[in-house]
């Protein structure tokens, strides 16, 4: 995002939830670290996948924490808050706004915000930072990006209109509903903003072990390997989590990389047995057109 997109603003971030089953025997963040401190290893989190929000929130947590919590990846988010509801897992981090009737029910029980500031929608419940995690902060957020080429002028144009609707009753009303926090910083603030997201974000996939694609090719090097090409820089990083063994893998690579047909050379040296591959474009900075290769 950083050489291909020019941001306009930020739109709005919203917090996520720490949610624990209502059996397990804490009430705040810090008794649920004391907790996976006493018993390394035995508490299961739940996650919507490998490469989620849910998941990479969660790892920011273990690790400025300290904790051993075993992940425990579903297909998406409504089969991981099931899990936890069930008890089959005993922790994870959702939204907020579909969580709060949960907890209303007692089927969940919310322990802390993923966010810096409390948030109205739950005015009761802390931050996981004021709670017992000095400093953590995981906001969802969302923002506007242009064309790299596109001139200033029209950033500027765009910048003011969207600003413009973001203070507006209509639009801040509603996205507070939702949770969210109107933003609307400027293009450089929030430029600045995604540089630091993607160092933070890359040093948790780091942590979370999901970084390398070499891993991943070694261990599925019999099957399918399907790439996606992504602007992202950090999106080969989240390959690894991804992996099924004995069935097809689904990863990402570099754009630039995918495109040049580097993606072909990286995965002879990488995975040399490998039977079977294809790269597909991105459809929003290509024709989308899939490249395939049988050796």
């Amino acid at each position: 995002p950083v050489k291909d997109l020019a941001p306009i603003t930020q739109a709005a971030n919203g917090p996520l939830v720490l949610l624990v089953h209502p059996l397990l025997p804490v009430r705040n963040v810090k008794e649920l670290i004391a907790l996976a401190k006493a018993k390394p290893g035995e508490l299961l989190y739940a996650s919507a996948g490998g490469a989620s929000i849910t998941n990479l929130d969660v790892v920011l947590l273990t690790s400025t924490a300290g904790l051993n919590i075993l992940h425990v990846p579903y297909k998406g988010a409504p089969q991981a808050v099931i899990s936890v509801v069930s008890g089959e897992t005993q922790l994870m981090i959702n939204g907020l706004i579909p969580s709060l009737p949960l907890a209303k029910a007692g089927k969940v029980r919310m322990l802390g915000l993923t966010s810096k500031e409390r948030n109205s929608a739950a005015p009761d419940i802390p931050t996981i930072s004021e709670a017992g995690v000095r400093g953590y902060e995981a906001d969802q957020w969302f923002g506007l990006f242009a064309p790299a080429a596109t001139h200033k002028d029209i950033i500027a144009q765009l910048h003011a209109a969207i600003v413009k609707a973001l203070r507006s009753p209509e639009v801040s009303s509603w996205l507070t509903q939702q949770g969210a926090v109107p933003i609307g910083n400027t293009p450089e603030q929030f430029g600045a903003f995604v540089k630091a997201e993607i160092l933070k974000w890359t040093k948790v996939i780091q942590a979370s072990g999901a970084s390398t694609v070499g891993a991943l090719l070694k261990v599925t090097r019999t099957v399918p390997i399907v790439f996606a090409a992504t602007a992202d820089p950090i999106g080969a990083g989240l390959v690894a989590s991804m992996a099924r063994p004995g069935g097809n893998a689904t990863g990402f690579m570099n754009y630039e990389d995918s495109m040049s047909g580097k993606w072909l050379e990286l995965l002879k040296q990488i995975a040399p047995g490998v039977t079977r591959a294809a790269v597909l474009g991105d459809p929003t900075l290509s024709s989308g057109r899939a490249d395939e290769v049988v050796e």
